[in-house]
């Protein structure tokens, strides 16, 4: 677990810079017969860090990483946990062999098709 929020947290340092400055550009007010605030996203990170700071590039931050963390926390367990449930459905044979060969957690996802993601989540239903 300590794992997956350091790998959120990461995630969190590395995008909320583009984000923010996705969002400034996205919200920049034009107007006709003046100038544009932004030319593109390096003058809007330029102008931002010049007028404000580097710190500006952070602004947000917090929620970021009240999202961001736990997602990386609970999402591998949820996957897991679909997996192991998934050999229970009609093609056990073919989800058992993938996941049973599987070296890397990305290929956990390979037997859940929206069929028995439905039958999973129907389940508790019943």
């Amino acid at each position: 677990m300590t794992s997956s929020f350091a790998a959120g947290f990461v995630a969190s340092v590395a995008s909320n810079p583009v984000d923010v400055i996705k969002t400034r550009v996205m919200n920049m007010k034009v107007e006709a017969g003046k100038t544009v605030p932004y030319k593109g996203a390096v003058d809007c990170a330029l102008k931002t860090v010049r007028a404000v700071g580097i710190i500006a590039l952070y602004k947000g931050f917090l929620p970021t990483v009240s999202r961001q963390a736990p997602f990386t926390m609970i999402m591998p367990v949820v996957l897991i946990y679909f997996n192991q449930s998934s050999t229970m459905s009609s093609s056990a044979a073919t989800v058992a062999q993938k996941s049973v060969s599987s070296s890397t957690f990305d290929d956990l996802s390979l037997g859940l098709t929206p069929q028995v993601v439905a039958d999973r989540i129907l389940c508790f239903w019943d």
